[in-house]
């Protein structure tokens, strides 16, 4: 690790998420850099899953979805749509090994960075530079393809979905998926639509199955989509049902940190969805 980067604030945030000693998180970001270079050199570290890179800093597997939000949180790791999570200025962090490597292999980092080359031979940088470029360049433009904006699609017209014989989602439920939908539309502006019958349907077996209703399924996802981490993996009723309980009690347990409890559900809607239609259960309108 740097000098600077020993007591940077980046350091003692995560020392505060993850309530440890300060050594323990010097330790936790070398043996992550260790990990990085060796089994994912370029910085894609997503490439990986969380128990994967947590066993590889000996911190639980358990509580690995803990670790990798925390270290998201603190700006050390950046999520990423094509490598899911990428270690935050990894160019910066890899040392030269890493850069010469990555040049040898005519491969940028999955920031789109590129590796230095001053430690090469003036003989391996005229032959790698050029296709080192092309690569870099191809990198930028795939970047800007995957994130052009296409054209609108229509959200497709309700058919009857249901698991049980007899049973059938309600108007509420069907407008709460619609509501549900622009908010990961907002969010993520080139994902396909969904199957919001399906939707509809996984809400309706939330309230008559597990006992939810439709302001709690409402506000637990719209705080899941404002979450740095929890937005890119709560995109659908279904993963909010799995996930319900977990949220529910990282919503409701005070920061370790500040003693205080997050923002409410009503607070979040009027700071951040005030530009969205809003969701009544049985009707739905416009804000």
């Amino acid at each position: 690790m740097k000098r600077v980067a020993f007591d940077h604030p980046k350091v003692r945030r995560l020392q505060t998420l993850l309530c440890v000693p300060h050594y323990a998180v010097i330790g936790i970001l070398e043996s992550l850099w260790h990990f990085v270079a060796k089994h994912a050199p370029a910085g894609d570290i997503g490439r990986w899953g969380d128990a994967e890179i947590a066993a590889a800093i000996d911190w639980p597997a358990n509580n690995a979805d803990r670790l990798i939000e925390s270290l998201t949180q603190a700006g050390w790791l950046d999520i990423d749509t094509t490598h899911r999570l990428i270690v935050h200025d990894w160019h910066d962090h890899a040392d030269d090994a890493v850069h010469m490597a990555l040049a040898r292999r005519c491969t940028p980092f999955a920031s789109g960075a590129k590796p230095k080359l001053a430690r090469l031979s003036a003989r391996e940088r005229e032959k790698i530079e050029p296709e080192l470029d092309r690569a870099c360049a191809q990198h930028t433009h795939d970047v800007a393809t995957a994130n052009a904006l296409p054209e609108p699609e229509p959200v497709p017209e309700p058919e009857p979905v249901s698991s049980r014989p007899g049973q059938a989602p309600d108007v509420g439920d069907r407008e709460l998926a619609e509501h549900l939908w622009r908010l990961v539309k907002a969010l993520q502006p080139t994902r396909k639509p969904p199957d919001l019958n399906r939707w509809a349907n996984s809400i309706r077996l939330m309230r008559e199955q597990d006992g939810r209703t439709h302001e709690s399924i409402r506000d637990l996802f719209e705080w899941a989509n404002r979450d740095p981490f929890w937005q890119t993996n709560i995109l659908s009723p279904d993963k909010l049902r799995q996930k319900f309980d977990d949220l529910q009690l990282k919503l409701t347990r005070p920061n370790h940190a500040t003693n205080h409890k997050p923002e409410s559900p009503a607070v979040v809607r009027r700071e951040l969805f005030d530009d969205l239609p809003t969701f009544t259960s049985g009707a739905a309108t416009d804000s």
